[in-house]
């Protein structure tokens, strides 16, 4: 799925649903083609994944689970119907939207501070603002795949400082901190992609073996102890430094590995880390505790702690399509690891998913069902079974390879949430289906000068923005389809001596344009 998702997304930059059409490109290329004049972010994670497609063609992978060559074999992309390509489309265009503008709102908030002021902390935007300590800004994707969110992340920080009127090498300017968490082979497969690609400047030794804090990772020529760390409760694949247009320079090449890896460690440049983890583990690392605890968290709690993350500084996890494809109690001990010991403290810290919201059970519930409920129950078969094909030889988790919906509507999203998943009433939610997201971020990104709460001109992508460029006729099927998918975003009503309301932040209006109105985590 990592991959056909990677292909999928190609396709739809190929057809041009993401193209701003000419009035946003003037007297530039188009932008599906290899090379794009960049005028909006967007361009930018699309160059990424074409690099990254790149890397994983370049260069054959090698995997200790395919004994018959010892090499995956990585699928040509090919061009997706206009209905996938439309939404594919969707997907990208809110994860985006959303990465971008928080990111916009934490650097406003970080970067208005004053370097005399004597003060610990102050209030910017409704939110206070810690001075004591220099800001580290955490990025974590959850079944990160092939995606390029994470490694986007940082070439849009510096943007922004820069479209901010600062300088990204200011001192007092914050550093991105990349953790990424997938599947053993995706991990493999996307390490490789980006070294290849020179996206990343490794960290390790050229075989892979060890990150220097005595933790074995990665593919070992010794094929038997790969194979035994597949099997532990989670291993750091891959860190080093992301090379953005910012930092790209010759200044380590012909150094030693050993000896780049020291001066990123003195520089605190190492900034990306990859994390391989079966997220329907339990921290207890006994699947029997299935029974004995009843509120569980995940492995996802020991993983991100071995990376050292820093939750205390502004940070959002990012998850599409991954809660749905844990089971019910999988993805309930992911989220109560994201609540408990992920989210942290910070006013700004969010979390954001996009996954299914649909009634999976409504044929014994309701005897006529509508077009839009008939629909949702035939998409949610057509994923069970993909997900059920072959035969599991994994027998102690319940019910693990069942598709699940994140919930049937808002309401019991709520309920879950808050009862099921350990987030306390003192945080938001905000929900919208996939469509009603798409026309407010559509409209925004076709227009111009829109201006956020965080005082910055949202740039336009163009008049021809998620408009097909081929030809398209599926429009109720999108429209079903896109219902069929929510947004999900969480973050704190208030924090430390604020005002204990419960109803959204003036920022998260901003980076969610469609919360308004719905107030709390009770409905």
């Amino acid at each position: 799925t990592a991959l056909d998702s990677l292909h999928s997304k190609l396709s739809a930059i190929d057809a041009g649903w993401l193209d701003g059409g000419h009035d946003a490109c003037e007297n530039a290329e188009g932008f599906g083609s290899r090379t794009p004049t960049v005028h909006h972010p967007i361009e930018w994670y699309a160059r990424l994944l074409r690099q990254i497609n790149d890397g994983l063609s370049e260069a054959p992978v090698k995997s200790n689970n395919d004994e018959a060559n010892n090499v995956v074999q990585v699928p040509k992309a090919r061009r997706q119907t206009p209905l996938v390509n439309a939404g594919y489309a969707a997907r990208m265009a809110i994860m985006t939207y959303i990465l971008e503008r928080w990111l916009d709102l934490v650097v406003n908030n970080i970067m208005s501070r004053s370097p005399t002021e004597d003060s610990s902390s102050s209030e910017s935007n409704g939110i206070r603002v810690d001075k004591s300590c220099h800001a580290t800004v955490n990025v974590v994707v959850l079944g990160c795949g092939m995606d390029a969110l994470g490694i986007w992340s940082k070439h849009l920080l510096q943007g922004t400082i820069k479209q901010q009127g600062h300088n990204p090498n200011d001192k007092n300017a914050p550093k991105i901190k990349v953790y990424e968490f997938d599947a053993w082979d995706n991990c493999i497969l996307k390490r490789k992609a980006l070294i290849t690609s020179s996206m990343l400047r490794n960290s390790f030794n050229e075989d892979g073996t060890t990150n220097k804090r005595g933790l074995v990772t990665s593919n070992n020529k010794q094929g038997g102890e790969a194979k035994s760390l597949e099997r532990q409760p989670f291993s750091i694949v891959c860190q080093g430094e992301i090379i953005s247009c910012n930092n790209h320079s010759h200044e380590m090449e012909g150094r030693g590995e050993e000896e780049q890896w020291r001066k990123l460690q003195k520089e605190n440049q190492v900034d990306y880390n990859l994390v391989a983890l079966d997220l329907r583990l339990l921290s207890e690392k006994t699947p029997q505790n299935y029974e004995s605890d009843r509120n569980p968290k995940s492995v996802l709690s020991l993983a991100s702690k071995a990376t050292e993350m820093d939750t205390s500084q502004p940070t959002i996890i990012l998850s599409e399509l991954v809660l749905a494809y844990l089971g019910r109690d999988g993805a309930n001990s992911v989220l109560r690891s994201i609540s408990n010991d992920i989210l942290g403290t910070h006013e700004c810290s969010m979390f954001a998913c996009l996954e299914p919201i649909f009634p999976l059970d409504i044929e014994k519930e309701c005897r006529y069902l509508s077009v839009e409920q008939s629909y949702s129950v035939q998409y949610g078969k057509q994923f069970s079974s993909k997900l059920q094909r072959g035969n599991s030889k994994e027998e102690n988790y319940p019910d693990s390879s069942w598709f699940h919906p994140l919930a049937s509507d808002r309401y019991t999203l709520h309920r879950r949430l808050q009862n099921d998943c350990g987030f306390p009433t003192s945080h938001v939610i905000s929900y919208a289906s996939l469509r009603e997201a798409v026309i407010h971020v559509s409209r925004l990104l076709r227009g111009s000068g829109v201006t956020g709460s965080s005082k910055s001109v949202l740039s336009k992508v163009g008049s021809q923005f998620l408009l097909s460029k081929e030809p398209f006729d599926e429009h109720t099927a999108l429209t079903l389809n896109l219902k069929s998918y929510g947004i999900v975003c969480v973050a704190q009503a208030f924090g430390p001596g604020m005002e204990c309301k419960l109803e959204f932040p003036s920022w998260m209006k901003d980076v969610c344009p469609w919360s308004e109105g719905f107030r709390n985590v009770d409905g």
